[in-house]
């Protein structure tokens, strides 16, 4: 049972956030129960998974002081009930979907894509990334 479906039957007055969606929490939102979830946790474990892969690669990535790189740029999109009906037809259809990272920007965080790839590049995209996602989705802020 969703924190949602609690505080409703218990005829709580109080808000519900949270952080992550899912098709269900999507409709939560857009019906009210839940008044706005971030989204973006999981893209940390994407870029990631790059790093890891420049790192076999043979093409480390490096942080000005030529260590790994402490990457803490994410910014969270939110969803509201204004704007969670767009991201639930973007995010569940399989036809246009391309998640809240694409393949194609995943690859160009590889050296073996795109050798001119450097740390700023991370940044950017980390910096970047709510904006992406709302204009990816086609959803208000």
């Amino acid at each position: 049972m969703a924190t949602a479906d609690i505080v409703e039957q218990r005829n709580m007055d109080c808000k519900v956030y949270g952080s992550s969606i899912n098709p269900d929490v999507l409709d939560y939102i857009a019906s009210g129960k839940i008044d706005a979830c971030t989204g973006g946790e999981v893209a940390c474990g994407g870029v990631a998974v790059t790093l890891l892969a420049n790192y076999m690669d043979g093409h480390p990535i490096k942080g000005s002081d030529g260590e790994a790189p402490i990457i803490d740029e994410l910014h969270h999109f939110v969803v509201t009930p204004e704007n969670a009906q767009a991201f639930k037809d973007s995010l569940t259809n399989p036809e246009t979907s391309t998640g809240t990272i694409s393949a194609e920007e995943y690859q160009s965080l590889l050296y073996r894509n795109n050798p001119d790839v450097t740390i700023d590049d991370y940044v950017q995209m980390m910096n970047s990334y709510p904006e992406n996602v709302y204009e990816k989705i086609g959803a208000a802020k």
